[in-house]
């Protein structure tokens, strides 16, 4: 009887070691499962953020040349001067005399005059009306 227990009892042990190896064999299974599933993940946010990285750059170049091409059509620092002259004439024309000032005012196009030109008619008319 006594070496029956001691087989019963060497045969827990036994099968306690057995399924504490396979339970580590598991675990580290898993671990190393959860490391592939990181570092996709961690794979997946660096090339995120490199493609937003690169795609911010293009925008700041594409909004640098838009900014300077805005600059360029506005004029950015030059100030248009429109002069009328002394009205000597039968006729309602009064003759203009208009200049540009500032470092891009080579760039204010005869459609920029124009449209001064056009507010500043409509802003004289809606004057008029009020008087």
């Amino acid at each position: 009887m006594c070496a029956l227990a001691i087989f019963e009892i060497r045969t827990l042990y036994s099968d306690r070691r057995e399924h504490d190896e396979e339970d580590a064999y598991r675990t580290c299974t898993d671990l190393n499962r959860y490391q592939e599933i990181s570092n996709r993940v961690q794979t997946a946010i660096d090339n995120g953020q490199n493609q937003f990285e690169a795609t911010m750059r293009q925008e700041r170049g594409i909004l640098s040349v838009t900014k300077e091409n805005l600059e360029n059509v506005m004029g950015v620092d030059t100030v248009p001067y429109i002069v009328p002259q002394a009205f000597a004439g039968v006729t309602q024309e009064i003759p203009l005399f208009m200049w540009a000032h500032g470092t891009r005012s080579a760039n204010l196009t005869s459609q920029v005059w124009l449209n001064i030109l056009r507010w500043m008619l409509a802003s004289f008319t809606q004057v008029g009306d009020v008087s």
